[in-house]
């Protein structure tokens, strides 16, 4: 009898395990839908404020054309350099979150996000643009990074993303692992607050954090060049483009899943016109 009962038990505490388990995936299951719900309706929010205002921007305006004062009566001498407008919809964006910095598009993939940028680089890992709490965070800049500095030479901007398993965020990145996709899409584009620039891929590979990969100052030419040189040679396969010191380097990362602490890291250098 005694042995039964103990059966018995042991039947029911395996039961209640198992059920409590079920549970518990159920429930983070469900917050993770949730998250995926949350995070698709605000990354859309956001490429449709970019699209509403880039439709307005490009139509005709009562303005197209017009003179200055100073044209129109001839008046001499030189004009006071106008202060840069910062692009309509980022300032559309930017009501939304002040801490929006520009956009990244990978044509072909789905990467089509804001940028935010926040005093480090913890704050966006689990919060989205809009500054929700979110577990797909968003696509942020190093918070040591300058978001007007795009155009500089000998400086090294930093934009993370999570691999979400859902194909969001950098995910569509680890495309840049073949060769091949990197033929059919060697540039993305990058826009600021003020324009948009375009980027060409030099180097991608698998890391782990020990590897810096994300330094950003560089005191001397030959420190910035040394650089270049150690995350050129890491590269998966030979892209056939120099970088020097003249270059502004731009480094995209996310997690991969090769082993513990991996990193994919796409390194890409301006085009200057």
């Amino acid at each position: 009898m005694e042995k039964k009962q103990q059966r018995d038990y042991k039947r029911k505490l395996l039961l209640g395990i198992s059920l409590a388990l079920v549970i518990f995936s159920a429930v983070g299951l469900g917050f993770r839908w949730r998250d995926q719900y949350n995070n698709e309706r605000a990354v859309e929010e956001a490429r449709e404020i970019a699209r509403e205002s880039r439709e307005m921007e490009n139509s005709p305006s009562v303005y197209e054309g017009s003179l200055h004062l100073e044209d129109a009566l001839n008046i001499p001498g030189e004009k006071p350099e106008e202060p840069r407008q910062i692009l309509p919809f980022i300032q559309e964006l930017q009501q939304r979150n002040p801490q929006v910095v520009g956009w990244i598009e990978l044509e072909g993939t789905e990467i089509d996000y804001p940028i935010v940028q926040a005093e480090d680089n913890d704050y966006y890992l689990k919060r989205d643009w809009l500054g929700e709490s979110n577990s797909a965070g968003a696509i942020f800049m190093d918070y040591r990074n300058d978001p007007e500095a795009l155009g500089e030479r000998k400086t090294h901007t930093i934009i993370y993303g999570h691999h979400r398993q859902d194909g969001s965020m950098f995910q569509n990145l680890v495309k840049y692992k073949e060769e091949e996709y990197f033929r059919e899409s060697p540039t993305f584009e990058v826009t600021d607050q003020y324009e948009t620039h375009t980027y060409e891929v030099f180097s991608a590979y698998v890391t782990t954090t020990d590897f810096y990969f994300i330094e950003t100052r560089f005191p001397e030419d030959e420190d910035f060049e040394g650089f270049l040189e150690a995350i050129t040679e890491r590269q998966m396969y030979d892209t056939g483009v120099t970088v020097s010191a003249e270059d502004h380097l731009l480094t995209l990362s996310t997690c991969t899943y090769e082993y513990d602490d991996a990193r994919f890291v796409v390194h890409a250098r301006r085009v200057t016109d």
